[in-house]
């Protein structure tokens, strides 16, 4: 039987390594659906374009946060089971969400349906958020940076619907 401590240790890396393999599923399927139609994307009219780089950056360091905030969470079991149960599962959700925007925007050129699902992930991460913050603030506060994006997803969205 092994010490309780080591147990603790095992269960972490198992978590982290579940984790990380959700996180690199989520960007794959994403990234399958944005190759299939990134042509489509740059026909489109866009007020402005940042380069494509900047977005592949700026989802590798939001899906290391989004990983490292999960681990934060799941090694908390007592407070996340008294404080905020769910907190799992919205994690769950945005990992359904993202690659959903890329199945709905590049997969089915709907820009209008990937701008409302764009609004559901930008609530269900403030709901990953708040939750966050009874368990760990600092779990919380590294979905900041993820927030922002979609924040800036929903403009850049809404700019290429106004201007198309």
């Amino acid at each position: 039987m092994l010490k309780p401590a080591v147990q603790k240790k095992i269960k972490t890396i198992f978590y982290s390594v579940i984790v990380f393999l959700i996180a690199v599923t989520v960007i794959l399927t994403g990234a399958t659906f944005t190759d299939l139609n990134v042509y489509w994307y740059v026909s489109l009219n866009k007020p402005f374009h940042p380069p494509y780089w900047i977005h592949v950056v700026a989802w590798m360091i939001i899906f290391i946060l989004i990983t490292i905030s999960a681990i934060i969470i799941l090694s908390e079991k007592e407070k996340r089971k008294s404080k905020c149960p769910f907190a799992l599962p919205l994690y769950l959700i945005n990992a359904f969400l993202v690659p959903l925007y890329s199945v709905l925007f590049f997969g089915f050129r709907a820009a209008n349906l990937a701008f409302i699902e764009t609004i559901f992930t930008l609530a269900a991460i403030l709901l990953l958020i708040w939750c966050n913050y009874k368990i760990s603030k600092t779990a919380a506060y590294l979905l900041m940076p993820y927030l922002l994006w979609i924040c800036y997803s929903v403009f850049l969205n809404a700019m290429i619907i106004f201007a198309n």
